[in-house]
């Protein structure tokens, strides 16, 4: 199992340092990007439910959670985005792939551990303004990664506290062409953002035996203020036009290179609460509400157009059943059905017209022919933004799939 687990590392490492294009949503231009990660397949399927934890799946946006960890549990998981972006008067379909996480759980007595990797926000947006008298383009790629280590420690029978830390880092280039008619040359504007930062997650996770084989469960987790440093360099080069190919063509013999400098940018103060009933092994139903202050935050790229930030507001309802986890004579008896939705207040104010996002996710987890360890698929549907106010409305549907392994380690052999 161990030397399974660091060949999936080295594999998927290697294909997930080469770069991804997480998006291609205009929406992307705004902020640090927007954020890929928002929990697990098995969270999201729930509609991003952070509070049902069942022992077997990790579930990293509440590192309380690692304490109650009954196995090592390796998971990693792969998406596809389509993406119908809709105008006024015209719409155009984009799609992504990419890979999402890759983390590890270690159960450790009262303690658990957890750490892994994955792409935090992601950019990628190309816009085109053609007015009477030229055009302006832009266009980004690029994103924010995170590490993080958890540490879960159970206090007492039905009580668990946990504390993760994380390590951002990545690079945002924005690129900018001015052009305007009857002048020769446009200019050409490249700025290149590297990120780089810590931010903090508590959590604390509360259970109780009801009556009826029932349970109570309540998280609240805090993510506090901190900084992220963006370190900027600007490039500014003559642009002359495109070539046949589509290609531009700028006047290298005078590009200028600069060192912008350095900005700090909020990483807001983020609350989370939610509450769940379930029945162990059979069902559970859940909901949760987070608040974070992110008024205070900046584009890492200048706007063009009148951009607010205002404090987000993010709720969520779900849960998973399962007919009959231990059936030996239906295989499908044993599948994890999933269901949440979620309806969010994003940061982000165009023109005095606030983004707001609504969801509904579905998901199943497939036993494999390893006890406890699953196969685990979700979908979300998804509509964000409006066409009001000459603005673009999104609708994108997420497949998800990932593995979850289940197993003991580190068991001293009484036999040879």
């Amino acid at each position: 199992m161990i030397q399974k687990f660091w060949f999936t590392v080295l594999i998927l490492f290697t294909l997930w340092a080469q770069g991804q294009e997480g998006t291609q949503s205009p929406y992307s231009f705004y902020g640090i990007g927007l954020q890929k990660f928002k929990g697990t397949v098995e969270n999201r399927s729930m509609g991003g439910l952070r509070m049902i934890d069942d022992g077997l799946h990790l579930t990293f946006r509440n590192p309380a959670s690692y304490a109650n960890l009954q196995l090592t549990t390796l998971t990693a998981s792969a998406s596809f985005r389509l993406s119908e972006l809709r105008e006024s008067d015209s719409k155009n379909t984009v799609s992504t792939a990419t890979i999402d996480y890759l983390a590890i759980g270690i159960p450790a007595g009262k303690f658990g551990i957890g750490f892994g990797l994955m792409p935090y926000t992601s950019v990628g947006y190309s816009i085109v303004n053609q007015t009477d008298t030229g055009s302006l383009t832009f266009d980004g790629q690029g994103g924010m990664n995170r590490v993080f280590l958890g540490l879960g420690y159970n206090v007492f029978k039905g009580f668990s506290i946990g504390a993760e830390v994380n390590y951002n880092f990545g690079t945002i280039t924005n690129r900018t062409i001015l052009a305007t008619n009857d002048i020769e040359l446009g200019t050409r504007e490249i700025l290149t953002s590297e990120l780089r930062g810590l931010n903090y997650l508590f959590s604390a996770s509360y259970q109780k035996d009801l009556s009826n084989d029932l349970l109570f469960s309540s998280v609240v987790t805090a993510t506090p203020s901190t900084d992220l440093t963006v370190r900027t360099s600007e490039e500014l080069v003559p642009f002359v036009g495109f070539n046949a190919d589509g290609g531009e063509v700028v006047s290298l013999g005078d590009v200028r290179i600069q060192d912008l400098p350095e900005r700090i940018f909020d990483f807001p103060i983020e609350y989370t609460a939610g509450v769940a009933v379930s029945k162990p092994e059979k069902w559970a139903l859940g909901a949760e509400v987070t608040a974070h202050r992110s008024s205070r935050l900046q584009n890492v790229a200048a706007s063009t157009r009148d951009t607010q930030f205002r404090n987000g507001f993010r709720s969520a309802i779900g849960g998973y059943y399962i007919p009959q986890y231990n059936s030996l004579t239906s295989y499908w008896k044993r599948v994890i059905y999933r269901a949440g939705f979620r309806y969010e207040e994003t940061p982000v104010v165009l023109d005095g017209q606030a983004l707001d996002e609504f969801g509904i996710s579905f998901g199943l987890g497939i036993p494999v022919p390893r006890l406890y360890s699953n196969i685990n698929i979700g979908t979300e549907f998804i509509t964000v933004g409006t066409t009001n106010n000459g603005l673009i409305k999104e609708n994108r549907v997420n497949i998800y799939l990932s593995l979850s392994l289940s197993d003991r380690w580190f068991v001293k052999q009484k036999y040879n």
